[in-house]
């Protein structure tokens, strides 16, 4: 006879065994369920977290990748961001999907500021082929719109006004330099051939690594300015006359 012999010959009406038995396996099921669905939660949020911190890790590698651009070192002044030539860059994260993939990075030119053409980038750590596809051809309409976590969104226009803003603060600390200069030189400024040593001893330069451009007009009038690898140039006039 087996433990379960008492059930199979039970008749009629559920005994009380019988009911707090299956009352007992119900219960642990509900308790089970509701375990398994929290569990899965957990792992859902932290995959999650992570496919965000990826994307994030790569948009941070997109501005870490342009302020750190340098023409003069042959190093500077890129137009073309591909996942393989964001990594020297990151961070934190690999660079890679949960399945190893390469993180997606889609490129769309639009028209920037300073007589640049910018680009808005679409960074993705999406696994789904289909995804990442989608955003592809819908272009920036689905990566503005879609809020999926591990996407990122960056306007390579926005920190090429950056360069902008720095180039012109560090020329403007060039410019009082130069007014100095004027005071301890007799009250005349450098002549235009005595400038490469002048900012040799200086050190500053903009934001691509390139020496100002200095030209004196007369003793009382110079001009400094910088031009960006694409061609938009900043003057300033100095002036004691």
């Amino acid at each position: 006879m087996t433990i379960l012999t008492p059930l199979l010959n039970q008749k009629g009406a559920f005994s009380p065994f019988m009911f707090g038995l299956l009352m007992g396996v119900t219960l642990l099921s509900g308790v089970m369920q509701h375990w398994a669905k929290k569990e899965l939660e957990r792992i859902e949020g932290q995959q999650s977290e992570l496919a965000q911190e990826k994307a994030d890790d790569m948009k941070l590698a997109v501005e870490n990748m342009i302020l750190t651009e340098n023409v003069e070192s042959g190093e500077g002044y890129g137009t073309f961001f591909s996942a393989d030539a964001l990594k020297a860059h990151l961070t934190n994260s690999t660079g890679q999907t949960r399945s190893g993939d390469t993180l997606d990075v889609s490129s769309y030119n639009r028209t920037g500021n300073f007589g640049e053409t910018g680009q808005r980038l679409v960074i993705t750590s999406s696994d789904d082929a289909f995804e990442r596809q989608k955003i592809r051809e819908q272009g920036m309409e689905a990566g503005a719109e879609n809020k999926e976590d591990g996407l990122a969104v960056i306007d390579t226009t926005d920190i090429r006004q950056k360069q902008i803003v720095q180039s012109k603060e560090y020329l403007e600390m060039e410019a009082s330099q130069l007014f100095r200069s004027y005071i301890s030189g007799g009250y005349e400024f450098p002549e235009t051939s005595a400038y490469k040593d002048f900012n040799r001893n200086t050190g500053l330069k903009d934001s691509w690594g390139q020496s100002f451009k200095y030209e004196r007009k007369t003793p009382k009038k110079a001009v400094l300015s910088f031009t960006t690898p694409w061609g938009y140039t900043f003057k300033k006039s100095l002036s004691m006359e």
